[in-house]
């Protein structure tokens, strides 16, 4: 069988593998480069003391009883996440992370396999299209008179279309979503589209303005 330096040792994306007991028994050269440990500083290390890593709330996701792994065990799908990672000189990073679950790779037993590259651009535009949005929204001109804004119907949305708004207010495009929330990104196309529809508007950020200026998001 292949060893996790024949898997692993030549890919761009940071790879961490954590046995049954949460300890990190592979770190190829791209998660030194990424979070600064050498592989010889984390191999042996429970994997939350390494990755520390928070949701987008600042909540702790990495912990001694992984919550990935006991998910994994249960057979349900496992689907990729961002977090925020100290580095080993304490700046934070961005990461995106995807991961396997290999119930037996030699004589190990439950092992998961972390692969996680850096998002920080991300985030930065994400920050960026929300500042854009709030200044549109306060810059945009209400010509209509309250009383008359107040009786118009307010367009009914799904639970999913709500859901994709809320995703499209992050700066994330049609592709992302359909990753994350896996279906195509057809499906994703279409409801983005239906979303447009209903508020009467002709681009993303138009609905995301509209849905902002209606307290619809």
């Amino acid at each position: 069988m292949s060893s996790f330096e024949e898997l692993f040792g030549q890919t761009g994306d940071g790879v961490a593998v954590i046995d049954g007991d949460f300890r990190i028994i592979y770190w190829n050269e791209a998660a030194a480069e990424l979070l600064g440990y050498s592989a010889a500083e984390a191999l042996g290390r429970a994997c939350h003391e390494v990755m520390q890593g928070m949701d987008e709330r600042g909540g702790l996701l990495c912990g001694p009883e992984c919550s990935v792994l006991h998910c994994a065990r249960r057979g349900e799908r496992l689907h990729s996440y961002n977090m925020l990672s100290p580095r080993k000189d304490g700046k934070p990073v961005w990461l995106n992370v995807s991961t396997i679950y290999i119930p037996k790779f030699g004589e190990h037993r439950n092992v998961i396999v972390h692969l996680f590259r850096n998002i920080d651009y991300l985030k930065r535009a994400q920050g960026l299209i929300q500042q854009i949005v709030t200044l549109a929204a306060e810059e945009a001109p209400q010509t209509a008179p309250a009383a008359v804004r107040e009786e118009e119907p307010t367009p009914k949305l799904t639970d999913r279309e709500r859901e994709i708004l809320r995703m499209l207010s992050q700066g994330l495009t049609a592709k992302v979503i359909a990753g994350q929330l896996t279906i195509s990104e057809a499906t994703a196309r279409n409801h983005i589209q239906s979303i447009l529809n209903k508020f009467d508007v002709h681009s993303q950020l138009e609905a995301v303005v509209y849905a902002f200026q209606h307290h619809l998001n």
